[in-house]
């Protein structure tokens, strides 16, 4: 056995089999070996596209070993990694059992608490012994599995090779030591009944707590540290904050991710692989913790600064709404270098580049051709009505659009047409008798009768009666007129343009989707009333804010509302949309 010194660091990246040494215990609260066939198949056949078959050598990164120190005489305690470290064992052992490359060498092995015999057994796999206990039977069984795939490949020796270079130059993975103190059978259920992974960040904790301490040479300076980071994970845990830097409510494992990701630089918006980040940080670390940490607490500086400035908070917060997964490190790349003045023009032309449009642009969009650009317009209405109110300090909550699922919605549906269910049907239906029921006027004799013909309807839909569409249909359109009858008008085409588009949580109610604006209104009402978020400017439609006074009609959407209302958008748009000389010039 190898018995190997404590590194003096708590992580390390090592190559497979060169690097790797020492004796791994797994404690009896592990259950044991238990990979098969497909997993060990798919660890080879991931080598050998990654690798092997790449174009240029490039490095195939496995999960992170994880482990405890133990003694001098037994060395490590092995959280998490059992199944990969075996089944590398395996590999190897199969390679210089082959007569292929006799020289092959494990410098590792394994002991199983539980198993007295193990790490003989690894060594041998008796045949006779195989069903003896269930891990052995694994061990052979994938032993089995191995050869097989060496055997399936048209030039086995030369594939025995290629899989010995690969594991020596490019397969890696990172070694992460828990830290003193942890409560290793947490850890062990976190990692692997969880199967919540470890992060970017305790990796580079772990690197960046260890290096600080030798180079400052005091324990006080990794306290300093940990207190700090803990502040900065607190602080990056507040909803708002996180939905703000991420246009999302997701909760991630460690928050402190995002900061560490913004560092590593751009990806050039290309998925990595798991750990790219550290990998790329881990140069900086070890040259000088210190520094990487003062960087650290700057970019951390930079983020609450932004979060705290109330005309930076809603300009980023919409373009990480409305842009793509690497927005927030584009935004960091864009302000390096730059002055504050010149870092917030920066963001409005990058606004207005994000709109593509002018003012006199709105004119065309369309929710059958444009329904996307819509929703992102209507967002920024939404944002800058908020950001245009200097004296209230009101900010727009970035977290509870990012909770809810929005749409561009009509404000004033003319048809049901996309309901074809007896259920949607029957909840249009009382949506729109509850609506008329606070009509004026509704005390009527054409009232009663429309009343009484919806519920008999909605009897046939609870009766089961089959064949009633058309029924439903007549029924609609009968419903419809008495809303233009009572000051509704018919919008033809007009009805998909943006005097009629508002941002809605439909959820899954598509009846209320495709109701008239009164059924709406009600609505809003009841769900601000119950104290739900509601967009400001939605809220605004239907408590008929932009309408004036002398022509207010509280249950329909005329003309004037509409006018009113796409009077104010274009107002509050017009700074974030493109110029109409800057247009002219691009064209």
């Amino acid at each position: 056995m190898t018995v190997v010194s404590r590194p003096a660091e708590l992580m390390r990246k090592l190559v497979i089999s060169d690097d790797l040494s020492g004796e791994f215990f797994v404690p009896s609260y592990q259950r044991g070996y238990r990979w098969g066939a497909t997993e060990v198949v798919k660890l080879l056949d991931d080598i050998e596209s990654e690798v092997i078959a790449a174009s240029a050598p490039r490095s195939y990164y496995l999960q992170p070993i994880v482990v405890m120190w133990r003694d001098a005489h037994s060395n490590w305690e092995l959280i998490d990694g059992q199944q990969r470290l075996t089944t590398l064992y395996l590999i190897v052992k199969y390679l210089r059992d082959s007569n292929w490359l006799p020289r092959a060498k494990v410098n590792y092995s394994l002991v199983y608490e539980t198993r007295d015999n193990s790490r003989d057994y690894l060594d041998t796999l008796e045949a006779s012994l195989r069903h003896s206990n269930i891990d052995f039977h694994y061990m052979y069984s994938a032993y089995e599995a191995i050869e097989s795939w060496f055997e399936s490949r048209p030039d086995p020796e030369g594939a025995a090779i290629n899989i010995r270079k690969a594991l020596s130059e490019h397969v890696y993975v990172i070694w992460y030591e828990a830290p003193e103190g942890t409560d290793r059978n947490e850890l062990f259920r976190r990692l692997n009944v969880g199967r919540i992974p470890l992060t970017d960040a305790e990796l580079i904790k772990a690197l960046v707590l260890s290096k600080v301490g030798a180079e400052g040479g005091r324990a006080e300076r990794q306290e300093q540290v940990a207190v700090q980071w803990d502040a900065f994970e607190r602080d990056l845990r507040d909803p708002e904050m996180w939905a703000f830097i991420t246009g999302s409510d997701r909760v991630w494992p460690t928050h402190v991710d995002l900061l560490f990701r913004a560092m590593a630089g751009s990806t050039g918006g290309n998925e990595q692989h798991r750990y790219w980040v550290f990998e790329q940080l881990r140069p900086r670390i070890e040259e000088s913790a210190s520094d990487f940490w003062r960087a650290v607490v700057r970019m951390h500086g930079l983020v609450t600064g932004w979060f705290h400035d109330r005309e930076l908070y809603h300009l980023i917060g919409f373009l990480i709404a409305t842009g793509e997964r690497y927005e927030f490190e584009r935004i960091v790349d864009l302000a390096d270098g730059l002055t504050n003045k010149a870092f917030r023009l920066a963001l409005m032309d990058r606004v207005r580049a994000r709109m593509g449009r002018t003012v006199a642009g709105l004119d065309d969009l369309n929710y059958e051709k444009h329904r996307d650009e819509c929703q992102r317009l209507l967002l920024l209405m939404n944002v800058a009505t908020v950001l245009g109110r200097d004296g209230d300090g009101n900010r727009f909550s970035f977290y509870a659009h990012a909770g809810g699922e929005w749409s561009v919605e009509h404000i004033h549906a003319q048809n049901a047409a996309p309901l074809t269910r007896a259920e949607q049907w029957k909840t249009w239906l009382e949506l729109h008798r509850r609506a008329i029921a606070s009509l004026p006027g509704r005390d009527g004799a054409d009232s009663t009768n429309l009343f009484g013909r919806i519920d008999a309807f909605i009897g046939a839909i609870d009766k089961g009666e089959l064949g009633i569409e058309a029924r439903f249909r007549e029924l609609e359109e009968e419903i419809l007129t008495y809303f233009a009858l009572s000051g509704d008008a018919v919008l033809g085409d007009d009805v998909h343009l943006l005097p009629n588009l508002a941002l809605l949580e439909r959820g899954h109610n598509s009846a209320l989707g495709n109701s008239v604006f009164e059924v709406k209104r009600q609505e809003i009402l009841r769900r601000d009333r119950r104290g739900e978020y509601i967009p400001p400017c939605t809220r605004n439609v239907f408590l008929k804010y932009y309408t004036d006074d002398a022509d207010q009609q509280l249950h329909v959407w005329g003309p004037q509302d509409r006018q009113a209302y796409y009077k104010q958008m274009r107002d509050v748009l017009r700074p974030y949309l493109v110029r109409e000389s800057e247009e002219e010039v691009a064209s």
